[in-house]
């Protein structure tokens, strides 16, 4: 059973989760009713597939995918040089031209492919100050898609090598400016001019791009719930997606466990909260919310009218 808690209110909703239907090399989470909540996705879990099946121009660097040594080049100073299929900081170096060419080739023999990206050097935050990654959370249906509607960065400070928690745990400025290194959607509109005219629609359009070049592999009755990494480009207010993660279901079997970050957990929360709602009445299309209205979890079988607006916008 998953229980999850509706904001402050001891309001809980109870979900039992069956095993799921096999789909073939997909891998299915949980069952809710007809809706199958995928654990793997290998169109989003390979980068190589993503960022082959992207159109060449979009809120992305430029990339190369090469499936052979013949195909490994480097037209640009600094690097990411991306493991196809390892993420959380697992997968990622950044090295200069002539170290990156070696690299990509070891990573495409071992992996079948590799991913070169050119670096991009991130706009800051001004504790610190910190370099950042909007997270936005989206939900991908086979002839639609959810983003929620309030977004969180991670934080690093200038030195660090990485964005990845468990990279950063271990070096001494670790939450010196930001409480575990999470800053929130305020912190990043204050310090990015332009954000609300240009970055935050400019995201909302890349995540359609992702959304539209790989519905077509999304069995009907399951969805994906997909993280996505994105950064600011330093002096502008232009984005760039580095990365997006498919989250299984026991990803977020206990927030307040699983989500250290306050901001985090709360967001979590009710991510999850409506979800369960958009499930109850089969991903219908429910009212948007204001960008003041609080989530009301008093009357659940209420929530398909304008007294419970969602967090997922329909896209």
């Amino acid at each position: 059973l998953f229980t999850m808690l509706r904001e402050e209110k001891q309001h809980f909703l109870l979900l039992r989760w069956g095993e799921g239907k096999k789909v073939s090399s997909r891998g299915a989470g949980g069952a809710l009713g007809r809706w199958t909540w995928l654990s793997t996705f290998p169109p989003l879990g390979d980068k190589a597939l993503l960022f082959e099946r992207l159109p060449k121009s979009g809120p992305w660097p430029e990339t190369v995918v090469a499936r052979t040594d013949d195909e490994v080049r480097c037209d640009f100073e600094e690097v990411y040089v991306k493991h196809p299929r390892r993420g959380g900081g697992r997968g990622t170096t950044k090295a200069r031209k002539k170290e990156a060419l070696s690299l990509a080739r070891d990573v495409r023999r071992e992996a079948g492919a590799v991913v070169l990206q050119r670096a991009v050097t991130p706009a800051t935050l001004p504790r610190g100050p910190s370099i950042f990654e909007l997270r936005v959370w989206s939900l991908f249906l086979r002839h639609q898609a959810f983003t929620f509607s309030e977004w969180r960065a991670k934080t690093a400070t200038l030195g660090a090598t990485l964005m990845n928690r468990r990279v950063q745990a271990n070096e001494r400025d670790f939450g010196r400016f930001y409480e575990l290194n999470v800053a929130s959607e305020c912190d990043v509109r204050a310090a990015v001019p332009g954000y609300d005219e240009h970055t935050r629609p400019a995201i909302l359009a890349g995540i359609d791009d992702v959304h539209r070049a790989v519905a077509d592999d999304i069995p009907t009755d399951h969805f994906l719930f997909v993280g996505f990494d994105f950064i600011v480009q330093a002096g502008s207010s232009d984005p760039v997606l580095l990365e997006a993660n498919v989250k299984p279901p026991d990803r977020f079997a206990d927030p307040d466990t699983q989500f250290p970050s306050p901001i985090v957990r709360r967001l979590a929360k009710a991510a999850l909260a409506d979800l369960a709602l958009l499930l109850q009445h089969d991903f219908r299309l429910l009212p948007e919310p204001k960008e003041e209205d609080p989530l009301d979890a008093e009357d659940l079988d209420a929530a398909s009218t304008a007294k419970a607006p969602l967090r997922w916008l329909r896209r």
